[in-house]
């Protein structure tokens, strides 16, 4: 197994620790660096896997098994979760979330609970009820991983930010999964290759968006 250096912190992911300088994971079984397409999958996998959670809680408040409040307080607690492991993901592990990146993750989710709250008031009021009378279920589900998948634009934002105050790093390249849900803005940033840092914004670029960012 590589000699963990002094600069590397564990960050809570089985075999790989932290390198603040490289602003990147290394394998201690190998000592070499992480793809960071490795990172960003294993955190799509963890907000995906509380994508249904989300969908059966929207569901159940639709079809008045959960109380509004017991349905807001159930959503936002699963997107906190979500956004505060991003968050932690792009930073090496929890201790090195800073009050400064605290305070980010914070105001971030002030602005997605009232986004869940004008969620609960479109339910309320109707908006997903159909020409027929019915519950558009489907709909309501789809919205619901919406604001779970913004926990994807947390890590990015973060970890571009960290990027953009290295003046050791001058490039930057956009990555795009080119595959159905890649979109015409995303599949022109890929082809453009290597340009100078701060020529893409953080990903996503939409709510189904998989893209990301090398830096060099």
């Amino acid at each position: 197994m590589a000699k963990r250096s002094a600069r590397s912190v564990f960050a809570g992911v089985p075999n790989y620790a932290y390198d603040k300088r490289l602003h990147n994971y290394v394998d201690l079984s190998t000592g070499r660096m992480v793809s960071r397409s490795v990172i960003v999958d294993a955190l799509r996998d963890f907000i995906n896997s509380r994508d249904l959670v989300l969908e059966n809680l929207s569901e159940m408040y639709a079809n008045g098994i959960l109380s509004r409040e017991e349905f807001y307080v159930a959503f936002t607690n699963e997107v906190a979760n979500s956004y505060k492991a991003a968050a932690a993901l792009s930073q090496g592990g929890w201790h090195n979330l800073t009050p400064s990146h605290w305070g980010k993750v914070g105001r971030e989710l002030r602005d997605e609970y009232q986004r869940i709250v004008n969620f609960i008031d479109d339910i309320d009021n109707g908006r997903y009820i159909d020409t027929d009378g019915n519950m558009q279920i489907a709909a309501i589900r789809n919205r619901a991983v919406a604001y779970n998948s913004s926990a994807y634009g947390m890590f990015w934002r973060l970890k571009d930010e960290e990027m953009m105050n290295d003046d050791a790093i001058t490039e930057e390249r956009w990555w795009a999964i080119l595959d159905e849900t890649t979109c015409e803005r995303c599949a022109r940033f890929h082809a453009m290759g290597w340009q100078p840092k701060g020529t893409f914004p953080p990903p996503p670029l939409h709510p189904s968006c998989r893209c990301g960012k090398s830096y060099r």
